[in-house]
């Protein structure tokens, strides 16, 4: 993503709030790769975030992450074989 791009998408969790929006999902990209967006999630407790991911990224560290911040909830897809 261009740097330009980048500058015009505004992150706004407080507009959520004062419009009544209670859950934000956050989708597509590998939103765990973005830890910024995480904590900047976290500290908006009175919405919830659900937070897709096919599950790799998720380390002991992560969960320690969740459990302190339980409006971030994790969302496990299940793609691919057994091997």
């Amino acid at each position: 993503m261009s740097s330009k791009i980048r500058s015009t998408i505004r992150w706004k969790p407080p507009s959520c709030c004062f419009s009544g929006i209670q859950f934000v999902l956050l989708a597509g990209g590998g939103p765990l790769i973005r830890q910024d967006v995480l904590a900047e999630a976290a500290q908006f407790g009175s919405i919830l975030f659900p937070v897709f991911s096919n599950g790799t990224l998720i380390d002991q560290a992560f969960c320690g992450f969740l459990d302190k911040h339980r409006n971030l909830v994790p969302v496990l897809s299940m793609e691919g074989g057994r091997d």
